[in-house]
């Protein structure tokens, strides 16, 4: 592992270890126990369609980029979270591993690299206006709050970057295509890269931002359950709120991995708005992140699976491509 990673990793979990000594280890740990073992299930359950349909998102892009189906797309997608939520990586080894394992199913390198990318602008578009709606329901809640003023800056800020990337997408596809395509025929070990498909295509996009966003919107109500069975009694619309800016607040720390210690950050600052305690906002985001390694767990099981089933991959080059990052 590289010495930025370790130092990285090491960065997020003293971050992480302050804010919990800062909320309280013995109240985050009472928090966590109300959830129990059943909750934690209830939790990861609720989750699973969820991960179908970010699947469903990014096939609606790339749906005719190979032979991969749905279920394919929804193998990389949970693969891709897998990486980036258990292993030690950012979240870039997670596109890439969500890249090699579209390859896997059937997709080229380019088409798996460029459909990757298209998901990637449509989900954060829908995060986008998930973020605006949170702030809008803040404002109806709490129109006084400090916060609303730096989010809505924060928001068009990355709202006009967004538009500027998307504008100068055609005239840097050339270059970005062969530098993409590239790092994945070298991860995925896949020469071809012709018949690239038009990802931009708006019959392809839109479907894929309806999806992601209404992705997001179920967060607020899986943040609603998981806050009741942790004996907290929020309403839906605190959950909306606590939800949308907590979320866009983890992709802050996109670069650190799985946002340790920026996620927690964040839940401590936007639940205080409605008076839940430092604990529980801790122990709410660990309760998310017990959910997430769960899942991951099954990603990368999964992943294995597709590397040793695939047509001339050895069994060491599948055991070697969880290690080799």
């Amino acid at each position: 592992m590289r010495l930025n990673k370790v130092a990285l990793i090491s960065l997020g979990i003293l971050a992480l270890a302050g804010i919990a000594a800062y909320a309280g280890i013995g109240p985050v740990i009472q928090s966590l126990a109300e959830l129990k073992v059943a909750g934690l299930a209830i939790i990861t359950l609720i989750h699973l369609p969820v991960i179908f349909l970010m699947g469903l998102a990014w096939w609606c892009i790339g749906r005719d980029a190979g032979r991969a189906g749905i279920s394919g797309f929804t193998a990389a997608r949970l693969g891709r979270d897998a990486v980036a939520e258990i292993l030690p990586l950012s979240q870039l080894g997670g596109f890439l591993a969500g890249a090699r394992l579209l390859t896997r199913a059937g997709v080229n390198a380019a088409n798996a690299a460029f459909s990757l990318f298209a998901d990637l602008i449509a989900e954060f578009a829908a995060k986008l206006i998930y973020t605006l709606l949170g702030l809008v329901v803040l404002a109806r809640l709490l129109p006084e709050s400090t916060l609303l003023r730096p989010f809505a800056i924060a928001l068009a800020v990355i709202i006009a970057a967004l538009l500027v990337t998307v504008c100068l997408y055609g005239r840097f596809k050339p270059s970005l295509q062969r530098l993409a395509a590239g790092a994945v025929q070298r991860l995925a070990g896949s020469q071809s890269s012709s018949g690239t498909i038009n990802v931009f295509a708006y019959r392809r996009l839109l479907p894929s931002l309806g999806i992601h966003l209404l992705c997001w919107l179920f967060g607020a109500f899986e943040a609603w359950i998981t806050l009741r069975l942790m004996g907290i009694g929020v309403s839906g619309a605190q959950a909306f709120v606590i939800d949308s800016l907590a979320t866009a607040f983890r992709s802050l720390g996109f670069l650190m991995p799985a946002s340790l210690g920026v996620q927690e950050a964040g839940y401590v600052l936007i639940s205080a708005l409605f008076g839940l305690s430092p604990a529980t906002a801790v122990a709410f985001s660990l309760a998310r992140r017990a959910r997430d390694i769960i899942i991951g767990l099954m990603g990368l099981v999964i992943w294995q699976r597709m590397e040793w089933r695939s047509p001339g991959v050895s069994k060491a080059s599948a055991r070697y491509s969880l290690h080799s990052k």
